[in-house]
């Protein structure tokens, strides 16, 4: 983290995967537990930054070094219990709130890329800076990345008690 002006920022690094899964009939703690052994820390100096078991018997391995994660990717290889596949990004779905059922997802897409055009040939949209706003109407609220289309959210009560008021139930309250 550094600090500019007051703000506080998080520098992300590029992450290098690799998937590894067994294939005979092992669980992912097995598969662990042999990735362990095989890579061994302590006598090779290979280290992993961040490892996770995941689903269908599978676990990911991630660096921060290409360099790191091709070692790693070799020693894996040479084992014939273990088979090792490149992480592949896949792109996000993302659910527009507000959005009227009755537009197709075509109509969507072509509105809310007119609408990033628009914004960007303007200045107005820094991707780095600026979450997107919702194509229908820009007091939507940012997008959400999901797998699935949504309702538009219910409204939020507002409290409309003066802060005196609230001031004093919370007093009596404790």
């Amino acid at each position: 983290m550094s600090k500019h002006a007051g703000a506080t920022t998080h520098k992300t690094q590029e992450m290098h995967s690799i998937i590894v899964k067994s294939s005979g009939p092992e669980t992912s703690g097995e598969i662990l537990e042999h990735i362990r052994s095989k890579i061994d820390a302590k006598n090779t100096g290979l280290n992993v930054d961040r490892i996770r078991k995941v689903k269908d018997q599978r676990v990911v391995i991630w660096c921060t070094s290409s360099k790191r994660i091709t070692e790693i990717r070799d020693r894996l290889k040479d084992d014939q219990k273990l088979t090792v596949e490149e992480a592949k990004t896949k792109d996000p779905l993302v659910v527009l709130r507000g959005v009227i059922s009755t537009h197709t997802d075509e109509e969507v897409r072509v509105t809310t890329k007119q609408n990033l055009e628009t914004r960007v040939s303007r200045g107005s949209a820094d991707p780095k800076n600026q979450k997107l706003q919702s194509a229908s109407s820009p007091h939507r609220g940012p997008l959400e990345y999901t797998q699935y289309r949504t309702q538009p959210a219910p409204p939020v009560p507002l409290d409309t008690r003066k802060p005196a008021d609230q001031l004093e139930q919370l007093r009596n309250h404790h």
